[in-house]
Formats: structure tokens, C-alpha cells, sequence
């Protein structure tokens, strides 16, 4: 087979050909080099960048890469999409109405309504910490006697003369210990303990000594006119072992608490349940 030589001119066509060829023929560049593309591959998710803490509010701050999302971003809170009210197209937002002695965990999530369909990027999960508990102090025992010669003769000093001012200094898990004797006055609780730290009023177990007879603690109403004697308006309270008498109208009575009860008024526990009223004379 014979070969000719291709001339010069010849070439140099036929790469210009090929050229004009290569070119740009009116196509379109693929969509995510075009600018202001909505291609789901450009969008990122925002990035939590704080989260303020106080009251039972909390603040979370974020920040966003690239293409802001024209639907705005909602709050997910422990995994769960929040209210529509959460939503913004800020920076930040203010959730109220948190339990924050628990952890409460957000993360922030973009949408991309620009987008057909609509994309959704969801940030890091980010967490509170919750505030450290204040350990109870030490169990109390809290002496009343109505003369301070019983305290005396136990060899107990007793640190009031009043009941209602030692349910007054009580805190959750002390205990109110009467010296026997007559208490001739209405008793109220101020405020109640826990369910893991009661407060208790009790009676001093004793036969060393005696007050006019008396070896236990006797609340007595009968001279006091139309009144409840013992008055508790809170849970968490224990009432072990005194006698309640003279009441006009209710011996022992709690509004809103039940008063699961031994025999007649040995023992009455107040747990946090409920019963509208219990009366024992």
C-alpha cells in the first residue's frame, strides 16, 4: 500500500475542526457549577454553637455554611421536632418551659425549601448539663416540751416550747420529737418534705418521766373554741403516735393528701397521694 504525505495546511483544518467541535454549543454546565444552584449536594447542615441556660429557658445559637435555607430552621429537642413556633430564620432561639435539672438535648435542623423537593439537614446533637444536687443536710431531731422540767429530768434539752415552731425550722427528713405532756394548741405544717425525706412528728417514748401523769404527748383542742387540731396542707409528712383530742371539728385533717391511717391516730403517713379530707377524734 502506498502512503502519501499530508500537507501542512491539511492538518492545521482539520485540528480547527476539531476545535470548534469541542466547544461551547449552546449546552448547559452540569447544575452544581451553576451559580446559585440548588443541587442537594451544596447545602450543609448548621453547626450548634452554644447553648445559655437559665430559669426553665433555654438559648441555642448556631451557624450556617454555604446556602442559607429559605424555610428557615427548626428546634429539635431530644430527638423530637418542637412546636412550629420554634422555627426561625435567625441565628438562634429562645425555648422556654424546660426541665433543666434534667439534660436536654437539641439539634437545629436547616430546610432547604429552595430545593425540589425540599432537603433537610439536621446539625449535632448538643446537650445541656445539669445543675449539681444539693445534698440534703444531715437529719434533725427537733426537742418540744411544754415544760422544761421533763427535758430536764430526761436529760434532753428541748429546743422549743412550741410545736409550731419546730415544724417551722423543720427541713425535709428531720423529726420532730414531743417530750410528754399536754400541748394545748392548734397545729399546723408550713411546708412538708420529700417523698424520700419526710418530715416527722412524733412522741417521745419514755416511763422515766411524767408531766401530771402524762407519760405521752397529748394534743388537746378542747378548749380552743371551733377549730381543726392537727392541719397539714402538704404532702410528705408522717404523724406517729400522738393522741389528738378535743377537737370541735376535725382532729387531724389534710386537704389534698391522703392519710393512710393504722389504728385510730397511732400512726398517719401523708405521702403525697391524694384525699380531699380525713377526720379522727
Amino acid at each position: 500500500m502506498k502512503t502519501f504525505p499530508i500537507h501542512p495546511l491539511v492538518l492545521l483544518t482539520i485540528a480547527s475542526i476539531a476545535l470548534i467541535g469541542c466547544g461551547d454549543s449552546g449546552g448547559e454546565a452540569p447544575a452544581d457549577q451553576l451559580p446559585g444552584s440548588t443541587n442537594q449536594t451544596t447545602f450543609s447542615a448548621p453547626t450548634i454553637s452554644g447553648i445559655s441556660t437559665g430559669g426553665s429557658q433555654a438559648t441555642i445559637s448556631w451557624s450556617q455554611t454555604g446556602i442559607a435555607p429559605e424555610g428557615g430552621y427548626d428546634v429539635i429537642i431530644n430527638g423530637t421536632l418542637a412546636s412550629t413556633q420554634y422555627r426561625s430564620t435567625g441565628s438562634s432561639m429562645a425555648v422556654p418551659g424546660l426541665d433543666l435539672s434534667n439534660s436536654q438535648c437539641f439539634a437545629i435542623e436547616g430546610r432547604f425549601t429552595q430545593a425540589d423537593p425540599a432537603v433537610l439537614m439536621r446539625s449535632e446533637q448538643s446537650c445541656t448539663t445539669p445543675p449539681p444536687v444539693t445534698p440534703l443536710d444531715p437529719a434533725t431531731v427537733l426537742y418540744v416540751s411544754p415544760d422544761e422540767a421533763i427535758g430536764s429530768c430526761l436529760g434532753i434539752t428541748a429546743d422549743y416550747g412550741s410545736i409550731n415552731n419546730a415544724l417551722a425550722a423543720a427541713t425535709p427528713g428531720d423529726t420532730v420529737r414531743l417530750l410528754p405532756g399536754i400541748y394545748r394548741s392548734e397545729v399546723a405544717f408550713p411546708h412538708g418534705g420529700t417523698l424520700s425525706h419526710p418530715i416527722t412528728l412524733t412522741h417521745t417514748p419514755t416511763s422515766v418521766c411524767t408531766a401530771g401523769g402524762e407519760r405521752s404527748a397529748k394534743v388537746d383542742c378542747s378548749t380552743l373554741g371551733n377549730v381543726n387540731c392537727v392541719t397539714t396542707n402538704h404532702g410528705n409528712v408522717i404523724i406517729d403516735g400522738l393522741e389528738v383530742s378535743g377537737a370541735y371539728f376535725n382532729g387531724i385533717k389534710s386537704d389534698g393528701h391522703s392519710l393512710p391511717m393504722a389504728a385510730g391516730v397511732d400512726t398517719v403517713q401523708l405521702k403525697g397521694t391524694t384525699m380531699s379530707m380525713v377526720q379522727t377524734m
